[in-house]
């Protein structure tokens, strides 16, 4: 049977099931009274089952800053992102390693520098691992939800075997507008010459 894996920060949590064998996800019974959909029979058959489908392993458990996205890759290793919101947050990007989390892919990216927000992370909401095995870093150019730095908003993606930048992809100050935050990413690479985010 395969694991499931659970990342928990203390005040958010930051989930994520890895290959759950048999599991289809599962919903809450209807209640006494409740307002059934059109399709309730449908409904019911997409419950899933009222049994347990794995063990969770702790992972890590974190108190400060919080965290908002969480990746695996190929090989397990394991990344999270903790915006520049409102904690002290000396790194935005961090991989974790033997229980401790550490700036990923360096110290020096990770800086917060008003002098260089194209060449640093200023505040990044999103990590994902693409099929090839890349981690793409969302950075939303936003320090605590304010508007977006000059150079600020981009999509970054890092190469996990050399652990270098590959690809940075700007955002314009007229697609993130100041009042612009970026959230989330996802990719199919099935489809175009580069694929598409």
């Amino acid at each position: 049977m395969r694991r499931l894996l659970a990342l928990i920060g203390i005040g958010s949590v930051a989930g994520l099931l890895v290959g759950c064998e048999g599991s289809h996800g599962t919903a809450a019974p209807p209640q006494q009274g409740m307002a059934l959909p059109v399709n309730a029979e449908l409904a019911r058959a997409n419950q899933g089952p009222d049994r347990s489908v794995g063990n969770l392993e702790l992972v890590a458990e974190f108190n400060n800053p919080m965290q908002t996205g969480v990746t695996v890759s190929r090989s397990g290793r394991i990344f999270v992102n903790m915006p520049r919101w409102f904690d002290p947050t000396p790194f935005t990007v961090g991989e974790l390693k033997q229980g401790q989390l550490s700036a990923y892919p360096d110290s020096n990216v990770n800086r917060y520098d008003d002098s260089d927000y194209a060449n640093t992370f200023v505040s990044v909401q999103s990590v994902v691992v693409d099929p090839t095995d890349r981690l793409w870093v969302l950075d939303t150019g936003s320090i605590a939800l304010g508007p977006t730095r000059p150079n600020g908003p981009k999509l970054i993606a890092i190469d996990l075997n050399t652990n270098r930048i590959v690809q940075k992809i700007m955002f314009p100050s007229d697609v993130a507008l100041p009042t612009t935050y970026l959230n989330d990413i996802r990719f199919d690479l099935r489809r175009g010459q580069g694929g598409i985010a």
